[in-house]
């Protein structure tokens, strides 16, 4: 019996079917190279600092440095855009070019909202103003490079170097109501390189280096973008100020309004998309005022989502402008004509 039993284990071992798995093969490991390209900035740095100037306010007591780009030329005039903190009445500027020498200069204006200036100077010497980009094609990933004027104390330029986080996002400016078109980048901007130049690697102008737009972004760099500087620029050449239209009220979001208090106005509960006046000028348009508990759905034929939505709106619009509002009033809509001021 003990010998048949050995027999059938034994048969029973010698066909067992092996369930193990073999083991897995090394994974291939795929190289990627990347031909043509360099970190290397020494040569398309030295092309593009001659247009970045240093920019200085002499006061009785004091003197604020800045730096500046080199912005147009036209016949014997030098434009300059530079940080607004430098751009003081009671001061004298003074623009320092990349080879050491310095030109006074007149204000032509500046911009509060996002913290730009323009200068003029009219330098006995050749100048030549930086190449601007398409700021609208730059992509998030890309790298760029700052640069700021030489300091007056050591002749060095500041240079960083960094990567695009959110090109062209409208974010709130200094002012705390405007929504300007800003760069975010890695790339540091202090107060020694702002007014100076965001570029490519290709030597090209994507934007003005501007101070941090709002409080809880200090680890980031900003830059305004050159599209829309070309557009201030334009409107401080001729009038010397960059106006932004005004609809002359405060607002909030519909979304954010409670089921009691849609109920007081008429608002459907569904409502979600909107601004709800809160306060008007009473004499701002003597035709049709908006009116407190108005609520703005759409402004020139689109609808309008949110307080920042129509903030953006109005930063690229003009004062004397003609904005077509349909307003949910009491549980209606009207149609609205309101001259913007």
């Amino acid at each position: 019996m003990l010998l048949v039993w050995n027999i059938l284990l034994t048969f029973g071992l010698l066909n067992k079917k092996d369930n193990t798995r073999p083991a897995p093969a090394s994974e291939e490991v795929t190289e990627n190279t990347i031909t043509d390209f360099t970190t290397d900035l020494t040569e398309v740095i030295d092309r593009v600092r001659p247009g970045v100037v240093t920019v200085t306010a002499v006061l009785p007591e004091t003197r604020i440095t800045s730096s500046g780009v080199i912005w147009s030329k036209e016949g014997n005039d030098v434009y300059v855009v530079t940080s607004d903190n430098v751009i003081l009445k009671d001061a004298e500027i003074l623009i320092t070019f990349d080879s050491g020498t310095s030109v006074p200069a007149q204000i032509v204006g500046k911009d509060s909202v996002t913290g730009i200036g323009l200068l003029k100077a009219e330098p006995d010497f050749e100048v030549t103003p930086l190449r601007q980009s398409d700021s609208s094609l730059l992509e998030q990933g890309e790298y760029v490079f700052t640069i700021g004027g030489r300091r007056p104390s050591t002749g060095a330029a500041m240079v960083a170097f960094g990567v695009v986080s959110e090109p062209g996002r409208r974010r709130v400016t200094i002012s705390n109501l405007w929504a300007a078109s800003v760069i975010e980048t890695d790339s540091a901007v202090t107060s020694e390189n702002v007014g100076g130049a965001m570029l490519d690697l290709g030597g090209r102008l994507v934007g003005i280096l501007i101070q941090k737009p709002a409080v809880g972004q200090e680890k980031m760099g900003y830059a305004l973008a050159v599209n829309e500087t070309k557009i201030i620029c334009a409107e401080l050449m001729e009038k010397g100020t960059a106006d932004r239209g005004s609809l002359g009220i405060t607002a909030r979001d519909v979304s954010e309004l409670l089921p009691y208090e849609r109920n007081a106005r008429s608002i459907p509960l569904d409502l979600m998309s909107g601004v709800i006046v809160t306060a008007s000028s009473p004499d701002y348009n003597a035709e049709v005022n908006l009116q407190e508990g108005d609520v703005i759905t759409d402004m020139n034929g689109t609808a309008v989502t949110d307080v920042q939505d129509l903030l953006n709106r109005l930063y690229l619009s003009a004062p004397e402008e003609t904005a077509v509002l349909k307003v949910l009033r009491n549980g209606e809509t009207i149609e609205m004509s309101v001259v913007l001021r």
